[in-house]
């Protein structure tokens, strides 16, 4: 496996393959040869070929967050909105503690007509990853298209306070200014 990685990272995509094989020849229930020969099919644009590796990958390991992960990022890429939500829900339900997995949830409901789902599950991901930037950003962004500038404002206060050097999130919170005075 190690040196399929070595190989994808070389841009070898035909010996990272047969060295992701040779794991899985010595051990067929090797669910992390099946994620990385299926991220080896996303890069080579075979989607299709890599959600078949990440559901066999899950029917070994179903409570695995990173393969749940994995499995609903590919069916986002194929416009399978109503089998990739799902997928990701689990994988920010069986891994709590990744403020990522939140994140990329909650955008995936936004975008789906769920924004008032997806600013609940970030606001628990901001209580317990509180300087995690992609959820805050998430806050301020789904806020401020739904109107509450209130709500986006503050969230954009604490990301300058986090980043002061930052002048995009200052000119940010100077438009959400604006916006709310209105």
């Amino acid at each position: 496996m190690n040196l399929g990685l070595l190989e994808t990272r070389l841009r070898h995509p035909s010996e990272a393959e047969n060295q992701y094989r040779t794991a899985l020849r010595l051990d067929q229930n090797f669910t992390p040869a099946l994620v990385n020969l299926a991220d080896l099919d996303r890069m080579r644009g075979l989607d299709q070929e890599g959600v078949e590796l990440l559901r066999n990958a899950m029917s070994i390991d179903p409570n695995n967050a990173d393969i749940r992960h994995s499995l609903g990022l590919a069916l986002v890429r194929q416009h399978n909105y109503v089998d990739a939500l799902p997928e990701l829900r689990q994988a920010s339900e069986f891994a709590p503690d990744n403020a990522r997995y939140a994140y990329v949830y909650a955008i995936a409901l936004s975008s789906t007509g769920s924004p008032a789902q997806a600013m609940e599950l970030l606001e628990t991901t901001h209580k317990l990853h509180p300087a995690d930037r992609d959820t805050l950003l998430a806050l301020v962004s789904i806020s401020r298209d739904t109107g509450d500038f209130a709500t986006a404002l503050s969230h954009a206060r604490e990301l300058v306070a986090l980043y002061p050097a930052d002048m995009q999130l200052r000119m940010l919170v100077l438009d959400l200014e604006k916006r709310q005075a209105h």
